[in-house]
C-alpha cells in the first residue's frame, strides 16, 4: 500500500510540475501515458522489447556461465583466487559507463555492447 501512496504521490507532484512549468521539456503525465499507450500498440516496440530482453538473457546468461567456471576452478584450486582477484578489482573499481565508452570506441555498436554492458 505505500507503494502505491508512493507512486501516486510522485505523479501528483510530476502533474503539477508540468502544469506550473508548462514547457515540452516536462510534458505531464497524462500525456506521457497516452505516448506510452500509443507506443505499446505498435510493432517497432515489441520487435525492440524482444531484442533489448534477448541481450540481457544473453549477457545475463554469459555471467552466470562464466562465474560458475571460474568459481569451480578458484574452489578447487586456491591459486586460481590469487590470479583472479587483481582482474576482478580492476573490473570492479571502474564505473559500468567507462567500460560502455571504452566498448563503444572499440567495438562500434552493435548488440556485443550492450551484451557484454549487462555481463559486467
Amino acid at each position: 500500500m505505500k507503494t502505491i501512496i508512493s507512486f501516486l504521490f510522485f505523479v501528483l507532484i510530476w502533474q503539477i510540475t508540468s502544469m506550473i512549468v508548462s514547457s515540452p521539456l516536462l510534458p505531464s503525465a497524462i500525456d506521457a501515458l497516452i505516448s506510452l499507450m500509443a507506443l505499446l500498440a505498435t510493432n517497432a516496440f515489441w520487435g525492440d522489447f524482444i531484442i533489448t530482453l534477448y541481450r540481457i538473457i544473453l549477457g545475463i546468461s554469459a555471467a552466470f556461465v562464466l562465474a560458475l567456471i571460474f568459481g569451480v576452478f578458484a574452489g578447487l584450486q586456491k591459486g586460481v583466487i590469487e590470479y583472479l582477484s587483481p582482474l576482478a578489482f580492476i573490473m570492479q573499481s571502474c564505473p559500468v559507463i567507462i567500460w560502455i565508452s571504452l566498448l563503444i570506441v572499440w567495438a562500434g555498436v552493435g548488440s556485443f555492447v550492450p551484451i557484454f554492458a549487462v555481463f559486467l
